[in-house]
C-alpha cells in the first residue's frame, strides 16, 4: 500500500477527512452541542468535495449515532425540549453539509446514479480491479482479506492486527466499540461485496480504525506487557 501511495491520488486526503469529521461528530456530544453540530456539517460538505466516497465510510456511523442519541434522551427524560434540540442540531448539520456540499453536488443526481449503478451492475467494470480476480470467485469475494495480508500490512502486521483486532471484539464493551466496529464493517462489506472493483486504496480509509482498535487491544492491566506489544 506504501509503495503504491504516489497513484493514490485523493485516497490519502479522503483518508484523512474521513478521520476528522468523524472526530467533531464524537464532539457533538450526540447532537447536543450546536457549535460542533455546525462545525461537522461544514465538515461534511468539504469532505464531500474531496471525494464522494466519503458517504461510504460515514453514513453508517453518523446513522447509528444519531439514533442512539435519539434513543438515550428519550430513555433518560421526559423532557422533550432535550429530544427536540438533538433534533434541531441534526437540521442544522445537514443545512451547513448541504450548503457547502451543493457548491460541487448540485444538478448531478443524475451522474451520481449511473456512477453508482456502472460500479455495482454486471459487466466489465470489475476489469478495472487490481490485482485482479476471477470475478465471482471466493478469492475474489475475499479481495480485501487476501490482498491486506500480502501487500497491504504485510503478514506478520495482519496477524497481530487480527489478533488484538479480535481480542478488542470480544472483550470490550461500550458505544466506542459499536461506533469503531461499524465505521470498519459496513464499508468493508460493501467494497468486498456489492461493488464490482476492488483496488486495495479503496479501503484506505478504513486503517485509522484498525490502527484504533489494534491498539485498544494490545492493553493489558500489566503494563510491562502491554509497554512490550506496542513496542513490538
Amino acid at each position: 500500500m506504501l509503495f503504491r501511495s504516489p497513484s493514490y491520488g485523493l485516497d490519502f486526503p479522503l483518508t484523512a477527512i474521513v478521520v476528522v469529521f468523524l472526530y467533531f461528530l464524537l464532539k457533538t456530544e450526540g447532537f447536543k452541542n450546536t457549535l460542533y453540530s455546525m462545525i461537522s456539517g461544514l465538515i461534511l460538505g468539504i469532505a464531500s468535495l474531496v471525494k464522494g466516497q466519503v458517504f461510504l465510510f460515514i453514513l453508517a456511523p453518523l446513522a447509528v449515532y444519531f439514533l442512539g442519541s435519539v434513543i438515550r434522551e428519550i430513555r433518560r427524560k421526559q423532557d422533550l425540549i432535550s429530544i427536540f434540540a438533538v433534533f434541531v442540531n441534526f437540521t442544522l448539520f445537514i443545512v451547513f453539509s448541504f450548503q457547502i456540499g451543493s457548491l460541487w453536488w448540485r444538478g448531478k443526481f443524475d451522474e451520481i446514479s449511473s456512477a453508482f449503478r456502472e460500479h455495482v451492475g454486471p459487466g466489465n467494470k470489475y476489469l478495472e480491479s487490481f490485482p485482479r480476480e476471477v470475478y465471482g470467485s471466493l478469492s475474489y469475494n475475499l479481495f480485501y482479506f487476501k490482498y491486506l495480508f500480502l501487500k497491504g500490512l504485510g503478514p506478520l502486521f495482519t496477524v497481530i492486527t487480527g489478533i488484538f483486532f479480535l481480542r478488542y471484539t470480544l472483550v470490550f464493551k461500550g458505544r466506542a466499540k459499536k461506533f469503531l466496529l461499524i465505521w470498519i464493517l459496513v464499508p468493508f462489506f460493501l467494497f468486498s461485496v456489492l461493488f464490482k472493483v476492488h483496488q486495495l486504496r479503496f479501503i484506505m480509509p478504513l486503517m485509522p480504525a484498525v490502527g484504533i482498535i489494534t491498539a485498544l487491544g494490545s492493553r493489558f492491566r500489566k503494563k510491562i506487557l502491554t509497554f512490550s506489544v506496542r513496542f513490538i
